[in-house]
């Protein structure tokens, strides 16, 4: 038996040791982005009160497109502003309120106050600014907002700030440093550059965790069969002290990396995305806000087949917004809820789908529902099976859904892969807990080191 085990660990030397290396190093690299990249300044959008005594029902203005796919009032530059969204094209046009003229600059300088409002950067001058169409290396799909306006700045670190001019969001906020590490993480921790190989890079990834599994667990057999009262000395030595503090973290890494490969590559959830279109014309009036109240955002949605205002305010002397709906006929306040529109949402989204229970509001990330969804706030629901909906109203989306698998694998993958136990076992705080990680990185990174040195020596002799 010890024959066998100490044959297959020396045949699997080389392969998985470079596996165990290049991940592990790849690794180190994502407490490193945390720990260097520049910090938004603010999380939430600006907060900009329309001044809408002189705008004009959209039924009273000329010249504006007959159907879009989305249609809001905003304040932009001391002016009350219509974004029409093209349906096709998802271009984004402004208009004045009060006089339907176009203003044709008005998306970039729209994405400039948002990225100065996200990086708090004041003076430097803006240079370059252009839409991003598609997800890249540099803003990758965890950033979920498409179209999305890339502001960059004139600074030695090259600060670039994505922004969603739809809902005043932001995707993300990068240098060139986080650029550069974040491109090395991609191609080596989850071999992006493969991708052109469809689910051959799967089957490589998978393949490569076996190894990994397979060589900790070979080295477990080992540990337990050469168990002395004296440790050997020399190299060989320090690699069995080693392999005893990282078998676990390795069998760990390896197995909840293997399940999230295969479930978000192959068991995602289907999220059905419904294209609105709005016909301009039909809004004949603008809601008719109660006095006291400062309006933030007013958005066309439609709800049972319905076209409503959804619209966010604050009352006098409030400390947090609200958001109430309005009709577009006649200006008034209906008595439908935000909690309302995000049943109806889930309903027309997921006809099939029976939920149970009423929504609750989710204002924080939490484990159920984490930062990599990047929508907030959201309304979560429940389905009877017990699959979880989670429902943005200001964009009319579902922002995530989680079934059974899919939380098992949450589960895993934050608590787990990223060491997340830790925070509630010990009280780590997450700088701490990173710190953590890069060392047991680090201690496997060395003892693979001295694995490949041994396994050559072997063979020399």
């Amino acid at each position: 038996m010890l024959a066998l085990l100490f044959r297959w660990h020396v045949r699997l030397g080389y392969v998985a040791g470079a596996v165990l290396i290049l991940w592990a190093a790849s690794g180190i690299l994502h407490p490193v982005l945390s720990f260097t990249q520049v910090r938004p300044v603010a999380f939430v959008p600006p907060v900009v009160p329309i001044d809408s005594a002189d705008a004009q029902p959209l039924s009273a203005l000329s010249g504006l497109p007959e159907r879009v796919s989305g249609l809001r009032l905003l304040s932009l530059q001391g002016l009350s502003v219509y974004q029409l969204t093209m349906p096709e094209t998802k271009e984004r046009r402004y208009y004045r309120a009060d006089t339907g003229a176009p203003l044709p600059s008005a998306e970039m300088a729209h994405a400039e106050i948002l990225a100065r409002h996200y990086s708090g950067e004041k003076n430097a001058r803006i240079a370059a600014i252009h839409t991003q169409t598609a997800f890249s290396e540099s803003y990758p799909k965890i950033n979920t907002y498409l179209p999305a306006i890339k502001v960059i700045f004139d600074r030695p670190d090259t600060l670039s700030v994505y922004v969603s001019t739809a809902n005043d969001r932001l995707g993300t906020v990068n240098t060139d440093t986080k650029e550069l590490l974040l491109a090395w993480f991609q191609r080596i921790h989850t071999l992006n550059f493969l991708k052109p190989l469809g689910d051959g890079r799967i089957v490589i990834i998978a393949l490569s965790m076996l190894v990994a599994f397979s060589m900790a667990g070979l080295g477990i057999g080992l540990l337990w069969k050469l168990r002395r009262p004296k440790t050997p000395r020399g190299l060989r030595g320090l690699h069995r002290r080693l392999a005893w503090l990282v078998f676990v973290p390795i069998l760990l890494f390896s197995s909840t990396g293997l399940f999230h490969l295969l479930v978000t590559s192959y068991a995602k959830p289907t999220i059905p995305v419904a294209v609105p279109s709005f016909t301009v014309a039909l809004a004949k009036a603008l809601p008719n806000l109660e006095t006291g109240i400062a309006l933030l955002d007013a958005r066309l949605i439609q709800l049972d087949e319905k076209t409503r205002w959804r619209v966010e305010y604050t009352a006098a002397g409030a400390k947090h917004g609200d958001i109430a709906y309005y009709s577009i006929d006649t200006g008034e306040r209906l008595s439908l809820t935000d909690a309302d529109a995000a049943q109806s949402l889930a309903a027309s989204l997921l006809p099939d789908v029976e939920f149970s229970g009423a929504p609750s509001r989710v204002l924080r990330y939490n484990s159920e529902y984490g930062f990599a969804n990047k929508r907030l706030p959201v309304w979560r629901l429940e389905a009877t099976d017990g699959t979880l909906v989670f429902i943005d109203t200001k964009d009319a989306v579902i922002a995530a859904k989680v079934g059974a698998l899919h939380k098992a694998e949450l589960w895993t993958f934050n608590t787990l892969h990223k060491g997340q136990f830790m925070d509630k076992l010990f009280g780590l705080k997450p700088p701490v807990r990173d710190g953590v990680l890069v060392a047991i990185a680090s201690l496997i990174i060395i003892m693979s080191v001295f694995g490949i040195v041994l396994t050559r020596r072997r063979q020399r002799s």
